[in-house]
């Protein structure tokens, strides 16, 4: 009955070749028409009272690529496969590109995400790098872990297939990843001088917007330096490789511990 609904004499039967491309693959004129013909069928669905999914407003950002930025976001393509802009398809992404530790599962999109986060990520996804600046402005409280992840995925993208083609499209990110560094940097270097061990906490805080990785470890998978040899990661390092070893302890006692348990 759907189907015979559906179908009506102006509709065109013909194999559409339209119809197999991911809608931000089509030009404008193809989208104009593949956007009328689906209002079509959404009428007729309607009409049949069938409840029809609606993007939220986040996913109609992924999918609404304007004309004009269509050249620096051809990488969305090999990202999004077959167009597909899902909350869920998001975080499954940053998983791939973060780490495989990135906990995605576990995390409720509108309770535990702050939605700054989540328009900076797509900021970035979408390499729109004034707006990833200023949506990481906003998120404050976050503005380590934001900044880690941040360059931790432009990381990722520029070694991409698609990306590494493309030059304009890799020097974007190459910059984009230098300056959530550059904040990641400065931020850490702030935070120490006025709270150390505020600093420490919040090094091994485990935020839902990394996935629930320790903000330390975001900071040795960038393997910069700059951030890694900081008298407060180097602390928070050195706890965790200790555990729960008593560091007043001399390397002795440790030793003989090893082997006499009960010393």
């Amino acid at each position: 009955e759907l189907h015979r609904r559906l179908a009506s004499p102006d509709s065109d039967s013909s194999d559409d070749p339209l119809s197999l491309l991911p809608y931000h693959e089509l030009s404008s004129k193809d989208r104009k028409r593949q956007d009328k013909k689906v209002r079509r069928m959404l009428e007729r669905l309607l009409d049949l009272r069938y409840r029809i999914w609606q993007p939220d407003t986040l996913e109609t950002l992924y999918m609404q690529v304007d004309d004009v930025y269509e050249s620096k976001t051809r990488h969305l393509s090999s990202l999004f496969k077959n167009g597909v802009y899902w909350e869920s398809a998001t975080h499954s992404l940053l998983c791939s590109l973060v780490s495989s530790e990135f906990q995605s599962s576990t995390v409720n999109y509108e309770e535990d995400l702050s939605p700054y986060y989540r328009l900076m990520v797509w900021a970035i996804l979408t390499n729109r790098s004034n707006l990833a600046f200023f949506f990481w402005t906003l998120d404050g409280s976050n503005s380590l872990v934001n900044a880690l992840l941040g360059a931790q995925i432009c990381r990722s993208i520029q070694a991409l297939p698609t990306v590494e083609d493309t030059p304009e499209i890799l020097s974007d990110y190459h910059e984009l990843c230098d300056m959530f560094k550059d904040l990641s940097r400065d931020v850490l270097m702030k935070c120490t001088h006025s709270d150390s061990v505020k600093t420490i906490r919040i090094l091994k805080q485990q935020s839902p917007h990394a996935g629930f990785i320790p903000t330390w470890r975001l900071a040795c998978m960038m393997q910069e330096m700059d951030i890694t040899a900081s008298d407060a990661c180097q602390a928070v390092v050195k706890a965790e490789w200790w555990g729960a070893i008593d560091q007043s302890n001399s390397l002795a006692k440790v030793f003989t511990g090893l082997f006499f348990p009960p010393y």
